[in-house]
């Protein structure tokens, strides 16, 4: 994960966007509309290279988030505590996401992951 946050914040350097520029909600109202815009290019897509050109925009939007919030240290144990908890789901139907037959649902006594843990280094 270092590789892309480390392209990421090259990227952002060459622009003048450095860490030193703090993050506001002004950046995170631009950054939730470059976010619906690719999710909107994907759904639009009729091509494969459309398709993976939508993706990747979605992850470069995504992963420049991560680092403007600060929040690419955490990364790699946020994604081990929620795909653990998935892991604890069970495949099921959910309206809210149009019946999929493979959603996946929280079973009675499923727990969320402990991202306070992950936020403290634990």
């Amino acid at each position: 994960m270092d590789y892309f946050i480390n392209y990421i914040k090259k990227m952002y350097d060459s622009f003048g966007l450095t860490l030193d520029i703090k993050f506001s909600n002004e950046e995170k109202t631009f950054r939730i509309c470059a976010l619906r815009e690719e999710i909107a290019e994907y759904e639009e897509a009729n091509t494969p290279e459309k398709e993976l050109d939508a993706l990747l925009d979605l992850l470069i939007f995504l992963l420049g988030t991560f680092y403007r919030q600060g929040y690419s240290k955490y990364i790699l144990n946020g994604f081990i505590e929620i795909m653990e908890a998935n892991m604890k789901k069970q495949v099921g139907l959910n309206k809210k996401r149009n019946n999929f037959k493979f959603d996946l649902i929280k079973p009675a006594g499923w727990r969320a992951p402990n991202l306070k843990k992950v936020l403290n280094n634990e």
